[in-house]
């Protein structure tokens, strides 16, 4: 079994590994992790009413996952809508990630969001599937460059 709570300072540094450890096995292997700077971000996300930061714990109360978004109005029509920032759970609480959107969609419909937008790396396009049968649809695709 599985909980969910929110996030608070304490649980910072276990995302952070989540973070390290997401970075080390997808496509994001280009970027770096600076943990100062998602310490600052976490506690700003936490303590502010648009931040959605959540951990997922076993029984015992380790870390097995987490979600981290943010609320705001979409540009276009100032609609509310939650943003996923990350989305993770460790190798042995795989197959419970529903559950942190579950909690995730819970929140923005708390907080007025109207849609509810996700992302993932182009290493783990198995995901589509995951959010298709989560019920997303596509509507966007982004692409990156490097600027020196």
């Amino acid at each position: 079994m599985h909980l969910i709570r929110d996030a608070h300072q304490g649980d910072i540094p276990n995302i952070i590994e989540g973070i390290k450890a997401f970075v080390a096995a997808s496509s994001y292997k280009i970027d770096t992790v600076d943990p100062l700077h998602v310490e600052n971000m976490l506690l700003g996300l936490i303590n502010s009413g648009d931040g959605c930061v959540a951990v997922l714990e076993t029984d015992e109360g380790h870390f097995a996952g987490c979600f981290v978004g943010l609320a705001h109005a979409h540009l276009f029509s100032g609609q509310r809508m939650l943003g996923e920032l990350f989305i993770y759970t460790t190798p042995n609480a795989r197959g419970h990630g529903g559950k942190l959107r579950r909690f995730a969609e819970e929140w923005a419909r708390d907080k007025d969001c109207k849609t509810f937008g996700i992302a993932y790396p182009v290493s783990e396009s198995h995901l589509e599937k995951v959010y298709r049968r989560w019920g997303f649809t596509p509507c966007e695709t982004h692409w990156r460059k490097e600027l020196n």
